[in-house]
């Protein structure tokens, strides 16, 4: 029997059978075949509309209508449907970190949130298709056996994947037989076949509209969160942040705003000097967690074991312990997830994008298995994805990028807190993808300036990311010595 309440902390696992060997989780029968077996501190709503069930993992939040609960919402959801098409449809304009389960008596399928930061394995075992949090949950219970591509272990074993904090590509896993539900992807458990979805609502390009629109639903979930939950939010000095912070002006009594040094950051570094200046002058509660002890040996076990590929070496995991220590009855609001609409890999794009080009913007075109594994997502992807404002480096981040490194924190930081992304939500994304590629561009981000203006224009006193002598040198390399020499120069380095 595992008995520590740590051990994959709200985590869940679904199959044919009840998993008896977790203490203390919570069991939900939702068909005659499928079984669900939940740790105690994952939230779990269903509720049934004649032959229909609908089971949510998590918690999901409506900025419409920032009062309503887990089962309001699903039920509001189930209600109004006929299909799991509709179930698509109708989870457009949430926010929150969950899965849905959908049962009709015929069909049982699968989806999660936009990017699916409540990350969803599966495999099939014992005869029918079994899904679970993580794959080493899987494997506690199948011991499945690990890989031996020779091109994937080549790429895990490497200096540079521990360097890119594990960034893992593709719907695979380091398990031969467990792969992964990626975002804008749901999964049928009767057939094992996982199929591409994609809804998109928003027709109008107008700036003022997506600025007045945007700023409607980020401020409609922190009410939300905030109604639910007590909450807490790093500022540092980048826009994602400064944004959710301009966004939180009516509620900034209710949120504990802090900033951790990892223990590496000085007090003169530009995420602590920043937004320090900027509680000062806008008045609001402002901590930075410094001095954190070290990873102790537990947590460090408990990180590795309850993630795979969990990462218990990087200096955020400091304040993974710290936050178990410290704030386990808050929920964290992240800015991750705002990259999607951010051109992170700039717009001045091929026409022709292959696995090849993608592998090299992440400096990982020597490595077979990332060039192979992006060229099949590649011929996958529909037209009218892009057809959205979204470029294919743009989908990259949002699928490959978002769903795998970017779900992998969120999953660490389960062992202490949950987290709530306000930029998780499709109809946000859509909304800010329609925003002229000018006004979503570095340095300026001229569309966030705009919302932030309009929420709160003294969170623009300070400057953001400004950069060192030091930054500003190499930036300046990198924008005058063309990509061909610095691909030479970075062959010659690694010989």
């Amino acid at each position: 029997m595992f008995q520590n309440k740590l051990l994959y902390r709200r985590q869940f696992i679904l199959g044919n059978r009840f998993i008896n060997e977790f203490d203390g989780w919570q069991k939900l029968k939702v068909s005659k075949n499928l079984y669900l077996t939940v740790h105690s501190d994952l939230e779990m709503e269903s509720c049934k509309k004649g032959s229909k069930s609908l089971t949510l993992l998590g918690y999901i939040i409506d900025p419409a209508n920032p009062s309503y609960d887990n089962k309001e919402i699903i039920t509001r959801i189930i209600n109004k449907s006929n299909s799991f098409n509709d179930i698509m449809s109708l989870v457009y304009p949430y926010s929150g970190r969950w899965v849905l389960i959908y049962n009709d008596g015929l069909e049982t399928k699968i989806l999660h949130d936009p990017c699916g930061t409540r990350q969803v394995y599966y495999t099939f075992k014992e005869n029918n298709m079994w899904c679970a949090s993580q794959p080493s949950l899987l494997s506690e219970v199948f011991n499945n056996q690990r890989s031996t591509n020779q091109d994937l272990l080549e790429y895990i074993n490497s200096e540079t994947f521990f360097k890119n904090e594990r960034q893992f590509y593709g719907d695979g896993t380091i398990y031969a037989d467990i792969k992964q539900l990626l975002p804008n992807h749901y999964l049928d458990i009767n057939s094992g076949q996982v199929n591409r979805y994609w809804v998109d609502f928003e027709k109008e390009n107008d700036l003022d509209y997506i600025v007045r629109l945007s700023a409607e639903l980020l401020q409609g979930s922190l009410k939300a969160i905030i109604n639910r939950y007590n909450v807490m939010m790093p500022v540092t000095s980048g826009w994602d942040s400064r944004l959710l912070l301009a966004s939180s002006k009516d509620f900034k009594n209710d949120i504990h705003y802090y900033v951790s040094n990892m223990n590496i950051l000085s007090p003169k570094h530009r995420d602590i000097d920043i937004p320090l200046k900027l509680s000062k002058k806008l008045n609001f509660n402002f901590k930075v967690v410094n001095d954190l002890k070290p990873l102790s040996k537990e947590i460090s076990m408990l990180i590795e074991k309850n993630v795979t590929l969990g990462r218990n070496y990087l200096p955020k995991s400091l304040t993974i312990q710290y936050h178990l220590e410290n704030n386990q009855n808050k929920v964290n609001i992240g800015g991750n997830a705002s990259g999607i609409v951010k051109l992170v890999y700039g717009s001045n794009h091929p026409k022709d994008i292959d696995g090849e080009y993608l592998a090299k913007l992440m400096g990982l075109s020597s490595y077979p298995f990332i060039v192979r594994t992006l060229n099949d997502w590649v011929k996958e992807i529909e037209p009218e994805v892009l057809e959205s404002g979204l470029n294919i480096p743009d989908l990259f981040y949002w699928e490959q990028r978002m769903g795998n490194w970017g779900a992998m924190y969120q999953a660490e930081q389960d062992i202490a807190v949950e987290e709530f992304l306000p930029f998780n939500n499709r109809k946000l994304l859509m909304l800010l993808a329609k925003a002229d590629e000018e006004y979503r561009s570095a340095p300026d981000y001229l569309l966030y300036e705009k919302i932030i203006s309009d929420f709160w224009p003294e969170v623009l006193s300070e400057p953001f990311n400004p950069e060192t002598l030091d930054e500003r040198m190499k930036n300046t390399i990198k924008r005058i010595v063309p990509i061909n020499l610095k691909r030479f120069i970075k062959r010659v380095i690694k010989v």
